[in-house]
């Protein structure tokens, strides 16, 4: 009866720290998201000199993104 006591605490550790590491891929996912949409809003501010370079950047942005 211990041992399976004992396994059943191992098995509810082990789904505890499976929760928390997936918590924090979430949180990751999140942060990588917003740092992507802010780079894309930072990219997409209007430009004087170098504007069609910039559009250009954009675009390949957008591709390795769709990846």
């Amino acid at each position: 009866a211990d041992s399976q006591k004992d396994a059943l605490k191992d098995l509810r550790n082990e789904v505890n720290r499976y929760s928390e590491a997936e918590d924090k891929i979430n949180c990751l996912r999140d942060i990588s998201r917003d740092f992507k949409l802010r780079s894309m809003a930072i990219e997409n501010r209007p430009q004087e000199e170098g504007q069609e370079e910039a559009v250009i950047d954009r675009t390949e942005a957008r591709e390795e993104l769709a990846k």
